[in-house]
């Protein structure tokens, strides 16, 4: 539930209205208010406490552990899922609603997982980095794999960004 209210800036010389969010705990990711990214990479047992604290003084319902160009080996995969099932666990008791936020094809980034795949071209005709055709048949089961992975890890949600920027 979000309650807005508006009022006057008495510390300004004219009249500004400024809006004020008070938010309720967000029963799941589809009712939050506020949201905030989280890279999955950035969160340890060092820092976390820090990260639950600020998103809570900011007044975040909900968290998207970020896990962006996931399209790596098998033990590196595994560890990474692990790590995100933890993550998701340690938000969520926290109070947090806890979502996944995964890339598609990229937007540039060197991406050695894909080197013989289709790479989208530019007006041009000039590849653009590492992102990857949207049609191209093994970034396409990749996208399945890290999906149907991530479900498993815990996520009841999952944003995969189109990447179109």
């Amino acid at each position: 539930m979000r309650l807005w209210t508006t009022g006057l800036n008495g510390k300004l010389a004219g009249l500004a209205a400024f809006a004020v969010s008070v938010t309720l705990r967000a029963a799941s990711i589809y009712d939050a208010g506020l949201y905030s990214q989280v890279p999955l990479e950035d969160v340890s047992d060092a820092n976390r406490a820090t990260f639950v604290a600020d998103a809570k003084a900011a007044g975040v319902d909900a968290v998207l552990l970020s896990v962006v160009d996931f399209f790596v080996e098998a033990d590196q995969r595994k560890a990474t899922l692990g790590r995100l099932a933890a993550e998701i666990k340690s938000f969520e008791a926290a109070g947090f609603a806890v979502g996944v936020w995964i890339n598609g094809f990229g937007y540039g980034n060197d991406r050695p997982f894909f080197k013989d795949s289709v790479k989208i071209t530019s007006l041009e005709g000039k590849a653009r980095g590492g992102a990857v055709c949207p049609l191209d048949p093994k970034l396409r089961q990749a996208l399945a794999d890290n999906v149907r992975d991530i479900a498993r890890a815990g996520a009841k949600f999952i944003l995969m960004d189109d990447d179109y920027i």
